[in-house]
């Protein structure tokens, strides 16, 4: 407003002041290049600031103190945090969706060295010292699958467990680590056959013996089948060297 005052109060001084009109024609014109000239120059320092400001972030790695992760670090730290949160959140979706079982004492919501795991007792998947399910296996199991459906891209561990005691004479089985992953592949089975994507399934047998022990899970060598929300691959630390 102050600006196109002045401008007119000029251009009725300057006729009076003996000054032609291409002059001042002129004048105008040139004052219009050095006030695009200012802004421009502002915007370079605006520029040179804020990369001068980033720059003196960024830390060279030899000027790093010792023992400070660098930028990379850092981001496979977020990384695996987040892969870690999600994990957590999938685990609490699933004992939600079993809430029933749970409160009925079907079967048991816990952590396997770590990771997020449902636990279904011996007793209500076979019968002692065999890897066929049982009679009331399928309701079970059925109601595991349909919530493990919800989560699509989880990979899944299936693990067998059997009590200490020895596999029974004449049994097909020649040890405990042969019958709990028979158990374990049975249920893998049975997991594929209600739709969930055996590529991201895994079977595998720990006789009585499990260096987690004892767990909330069940008690130190009782027989039981859990099913592990495990990490992926793409979940796990980045190799820091070469190949």
């Amino acid at each position: 407003m102050r600006a196109g005052w002045l401008a007119s109060l000029i251009l009725l001084l300057l006729p009076g002041c003996g000054i032609t009109e291409e002059v001042h024609t002129q004048t105008i014109r040139d004052l219009d290049k050095c006030r695009q000239d200012l802004s421009t120059t502002r915007s370079d320092l605006e520029r040179v600031q804020l990369e001068g400001a980033a720059e003196k972030t960024r830390v060279a790695p030899e000027q790093r103190p010792a023992g400070q992760p660098s930028e990379k670090e850092l981001a496979e730290l977020a990384r695996m945090r987040d892969a870690a949160q999600r994990r957590v959140e999938q685990g609490r979706q699933l004992a939600a969706a079993l809430a029933p079982l749970i409160q009925a004492g079907t079967l048991k919501m816990g952590e396997h060295r770590g990771r997020a795991a449902v636990a279904v007792p011996e007793k209500n998947l076979f019968e002692p010292g065999r890897a066929e399910l049982k009679a009331g296996a399928d309701a079970v199991l059925a109601r595991i699958a349909s919530a493990l459906r919800d989560l699509p891209d989880r990979e899944l561990l299936i693990a067998g467990h059997t009590a200490p005691e020895p596999v029974a004479r004449g049994s097909k089985f020649r040890s405990n680590w042969e019958l709990s992953t028979a158990r374990a592949v049975a249920v893998v089975q049975f997991l594929q056959n209600e739709g969930i994507d055996p590529r991201r399934m895994g079977a595998v047998g720990f006789s009585e013996f499990d260096s987690s022990e004892p767990s909330p899970l069940g008690e130190a060598g009782a027989g039981r089948v859990e099913i592990i929300l495990a990490p992926s691959a793409a979940e796990l630390p980045l190799p820091t060297g070469g190949i």
